[in-house]
């Protein structure tokens, strides 16, 4: 992202890092610039993993994939993003101007065209949405119940050695 709004980065690192304060999953430096262009930059992961996952939960919906091995392979796809989508306190610097000045222009776009907006709540309505969103919810379940667990297991075993 930092590329497409002409924002010079550094160096770039790919595997995880232990640090004192945690586990750091990979990190790129970038040029100092202004607030928006670095929350944008700050939130591209996040909402590219986010397009990622409900693409591929489309993509098994829409081609109606019944082979066990494919939603082996994408449910460890999605297990792998879902656990890196978080943002660091450095990634969302400037994002309270994004958000302020995002909340204008939909405020803006509303009252200039609120046909458009009664269109697109229409929209959020139709049924197949709501089945889509709905069979996400609960693929999107899984990862979150072997995170508890992983996390269960490891406290027992921390608790055990103390």
């Amino acid at each position: 992202m930092a590329g497409f709004l002409f924002v010079r980065t550094g160096e770039m690192v790919l595997f995880p890092k232990i640090m004192e304060d945690g586990v750091r999953l990979g990190s790129v430096e970038v040029e100092k610039t202004d607030p928006f262009r670095r929350a944008i930059i700050g939130v591209a992961p996040v909402l590219f993993g986010l397009a990622l996952i409900f693409g591929i939960l489309f993509y098994l919906q829409a081609l109606n994939i019944t082979n066990l091995m494919i939603y082996a392979f994408f449910f460890y796809v999605i297990f792998a993003v879902g656990n890196t989508l978080f943002s660091s306190k450095k990634d969302l610097e400037g994002t309270i101007e994004l958000l302020v000045a995002s909340g204008f222009i939909l405020c803006a776009l509303f009252i200039l065209n609120a046909s458009f907006w009664y269109g697109f709540l229409q929209f959020l309505q139709k049924k197949e949405l709501a089945n889509f969103f709905k069979s996400a919810d609960i693929f999107l379940i899984a990862p979150v119940l072997i995170d508890l667990i992983i996390v269960s297991i490891i406290g027992v075993f921390i608790r055990k050695r103390s």
